[in-house]
């Protein structure tokens, strides 16, 4: 610091100052003598003579600038240790986060004369006091900040432990307590090259929001910067009844000196210590670098890591409408210039690809469900409740200024009902979510469509399941006619009596107006009824299944429960036939309770029922 720095932070001129340091101030203002000295004590002036001799040889001595309260003490042990091997001596200075504490700290290193500093700054603000250094040849380098590359670099670093947990087959994974927008940037890249979309909404910072997230979705896995905060979030999750690695896994940073059962990536601080020490020293003295410093973050262990093995999984993925459902109970239907009583109200989640997805969840078979909600209460509603189930609800988004899909169902006592649906959200799920969803096809044996999502995102989706070399089944739902280009990859098409009559083009009898969609491609029909039983066709085969007679309470989603059970027993390897009859007692099951979702029957339930009456449908 020069003369005129302390004249300009004291508001005197320079000749003011010089007068006071060299004690020839009796013509000058007390008060203001007193507020020179306290500036000159404050910020270690020495007069530029002093300097100068000082300058001429070497102090052995190396200062160290931590920018905060604390010392990070593994890289000052590295660093005094590497000092000392080189006869070095190491001053230390905190900064507390004040830019005024640490020009206070550079003009006393300035003044001491040290040969090198070892410099975390502030902030950039802090750079322009590096001319102090500088003007008194003092060699500096930069810790913790990618100029001189001495720092460890947790852009990196959260890269590589994100591509730990996808390696392993997670793929809800959160990003916790990261500052930095580097790193939230190399936490999108690790799903960006995986060909994993990305939610920005799965960097939290704050336990608070993880309580939220884990309502919202099913999370797996959790990056976070350090051990304390790893601790913090176990305990947390141990709160909630998850189990780590079991339910959800955790990978940190740690020093390789550190004690820890948690899997984390190694941050050799040491190693930094070391290097940026041996080179401030040969910079000193005028010699070469002889090391650079290359982070590579090794693991240290697996503990808290699980690997979800869907490699060999078969599963099924379901595409398809999610709704809140509001069934009314009346004794009659609407009719045009007619108005009925409503006797009674239920609100309850629903939509065929809710229904379906429950359905084969409660089969027990893997599965994915793809669909979009609205950004609404009942959007969340229904997302956390899904996420309670324990569903693979990574292909659900929901759409912001949009509603949640709605379905009003009138409910007659004897059963039957009938349907109004308003697709909000669901008309929002493009071809471009499909794309960006095909990961959760991999392994996929059946496609499970409804039509009450865009006809060019059945399209898509048809595309997508077939390069996966899975089957379609498809229930059209709110369609008068389905494309032939979507009818030739059908595999398994489900109708009930009326979408059959309205979509088949010709014919007198069932067999005749199934032969339209035959000839178009399509594999296999079913067509259903709870009342009637159901009819399978093939261009081999023509069979009526009786139906099963219980009570009938709500009919309203027993189609999507025959669809889900079929499928859960078609990936087992059952023959059709025989799933189609134990679909049918599925089904009927869920007619005995008023709510689509209400009447899932598990897998253990359908089964001993079924062996007490026809066992010989399990035995293939």
């Amino acid at each position: 610091m020069k003369i005129k720095d302390i004249a300009n932070l004291a508001g005197v001129s320079i000749a003011t100052v010089s007068k006071i340091i060299n004690n020839k101030d009796e013509a000058i203002n007390p008060k203001t003598r007193e507020r020179v000295l306290e500036i000159v004590k404050k910020y270690n002036y020495t007069p530029y003579s002093s300097i100068k001799q000082s300058q001429d040889k070497y102090s052995f001595t190396l200062a160290i600038i931590f920018k905060g309260k604390d010392i990070n003490t593994t890289i000052l042990k590295s660093v005094i240790e590497t000092a000392q091997n080189r006869n070095y001596s190491v001053s230390i200075y905190l900064s507390e986060n004040s830019l005024e504490k640490e020009l206070q700290h550079i003009t006393s290193i300035v003044k001491n004369n040290v040969d090198g500093v070892i410099w975390e700054y502030v902030s950039k603000e802090s750079l322009s006091n590096s001319k102090y250094f500088n003007e008194s040849e003092i060699k500096y380098l930069y810790l913790n900040t990618p100029e001189n590359n001495y720092f460890i670099d947790y852009s990196k670093g959260v890269y590589l432990a994100t591509k730990q947990l996808i390696k392993r087959g997670h793929r809800e994974i959160l990003l916790f307590g990261s500052d930095f927008e580097e790193e939230k940037e190399s936490f999108e890249k690790s799903f960006f090259d995986s060909n994993i979309s990305f939610n920005r909404k799965d960097i939290i910072n704050n336990l608070m929001e993880l309580d939220n997230i884990l309502i919202e979705k099913k999370v797996t896995g959790i990056v976070t910067k350090n051990i304390s905060q790893a601790e913090t979030i176990k305990n947390r999750l141990n709160s909630k009844k998850y189990r780590v690695p079991e339910d959800i896994s955790i990978i940190t940073f740690k020093n390789d000196c550190d004690h820890s059962h948690f899997s984390a990536l190694i941050k050799d601080e040491e190693k930094l210590g070391e290097i940026i020490t041996e080179n401030l020293i040969n910079l000193c003295e005028k010699k070469e670098y002889k090391f650079s410093f290359n982070q590579e973050f090794p693991l240290n262990n697996e503990n808290t890591l699980k690997t979800i093995d869907n490699s060999h999984e078969k599963k099924i993925v379901v595409v398809g409408s999610i709704n809140t459902d509001i069934t009314l109970n009346v004794n009659e239907f609407p009719a045009e210039e007619n108005t009925i009583i409503i006797h009674n109200h239920l609100t309850s989640i629903g939509g065929k690809g809710v229904n379906q997805t429950l359905g084969i969840q409660k089969m027990g078979v893997p599965v994915s469900l793809i669909g979009k909600v609205g950004n609404d209460s009942q959007g969340k509603s229904i997302v956390s409740k899904l996420v309670l189930e324990n569903l693979d609800i990574a292909g659900v988004e929901k759409v912001e200024d949009c509603e949640t899909g709605k379905a009003y169902i009138y409910l007659k006592k004897d059963g039957q009902s009938t349907i109004s649906i308003f697709s909000g959200a669901n008309d929002k799920l493009s071809p471009k979510d499909i794309e960006s969803k095909k990961y959760l096809f991999k392994n996929s044996v059946y496609c499970l469509i409804s039509t009450e999502i865009p006809e060019i995102t059945v399209e898509k989706t048809i595309e997508i399941a077939k390069n996966n070399n899975s089957k379609i089944i498809l229930k059209p739902s709110t369609k008068k006619n389905i494309t032939d280009s979507i009818l030739k990859d059908i595999d398994i098409f489900i109708l009930n009596k009326t979408e059959f009559e309205t979509l088949s083009k010709n014919g007198s009898d069932i067999g005749e107006r199934a032969k339209y969609f035959l000839e178009k491609g399509v594999k296999n029909i079913i067509i259903t009824s709870e009342k009637d039983g159901y009819i399978f066709i093939n261009k081999n085969t023509y069979r009526v299944f009786p139906p099963i007679n219980f009570p009938i309470v709500d009919s309203t989603g027993a189609s999507d429960v025959f669809i889900a059970t079929l499928t859960s027993y078609l990936i087992k390897n059952a023959p059709m036939e025989n799933a189609i009859e134990i679909a049918s007692y599925a089904a009927a099951f869920s007619t005995l309770h008023q709510g689509a979702s209400n009447g899932l029957i598990d897998k253990s339930s359908l089964e001993t029922y079924i062996n007490k009456t026809n066992s010989s449908l399990f035995k293939f």
